[in-house]
């Protein structure tokens, strides 16, 4: 690890190298689980940051397109996939760092622009990403996401319904399924879109279809 720490504080916020190294800290992050909590933290924090830095740009883009440059919408792809990497790994270890961050806000802003112009810059592969590391944060610190289903859960929703089935949507669903438990008011007006993600399902698994039906319960 320490090697790899050095790395990632040599290289600036803008170089493309962190790409890499962003991707094999989630990797790592992911394998090391509790022991990867020393340096949790600035990993973290460093996240958060570039996920703030590239919606800021964007946003500037969209507004006076011949005085900004667009972002590369990259750095905030890498950075949700780490910070998915560390919900996975950690769990409920992130909690404290969630509750001391703006990452919700800030994921929140994410959802927000899919409709609007920033799309374009933010496109559908960053949405998907976006609702993903929602749900997983949402599947370890469900009290600290849960009260702010209403801000996220049809974009959330239209994010997920055209992805196949596989482990990263199996993963968020949980979480969605864990925070609408806490917060079932918070669905209530978009529960139709709720219902129509779930439909994109081939083949749940047996649990997580126990999940669905357990939401279903909440709305009958």
């Amino acid at each position: 690890m320490p090697p790899l720490i050095a790395k990632w504080n040599e290289l600036k916020d803008e170089d493309k190298d962190l790409f890499p190294l962003l991707e094999c800290l989630s990797s790592v992050a992911t394998a090391l689980q509790s022991g990867f909590l020393p340096y949790c933290e600035p990993v973290y924090q460093r996240c958060v940051t570039l996920v703030q830095k590239t919606l800021a740009q964007a946003m500037m883009y969209s507004q006076q397109p011949d005085q900004y440059e667009a972002p590369d919408k990259d750095f905030m792809i890498v950075a949700l996939d780490l910070l998915s990497g560390l919900a996975e790994g950690l769990g409920g270890h992130v909690d404290t760092l969630v509750a001391r961050s703006n990452i919700m806000t800030l994921l929140f802003q994410c959802m927000q622009t899919i409709y609007t112009l920033v799309t374009a810059l933010l496109n559908t592969m960053c949405a998907h990403v976006v609702a993903i590391t929602i749900g997983r944060l949402g599947y370890v610190c469900p009290q600290e996401v849960a009260p702010m289903l209403p801000q996220f859960i049809r974009p959330w929703c239209t994010s997920l319904r055209n992805i196949r089935d596989n482990e990263e949507k199996d993963s968020a669903f949980r979480g969605i399924c864990i925070m609408i438990g806490v917060n079932p008011g918070g669905v209530v007006q978009d529960f139709i879109f709720f219902c129509d993600a779930v439909a994109s399902w081939v083949n749940p698994k047996d649990d997580l279809r126990d999940m669905f039906y357990k939401v279903r319960v909440y709305f009958r």
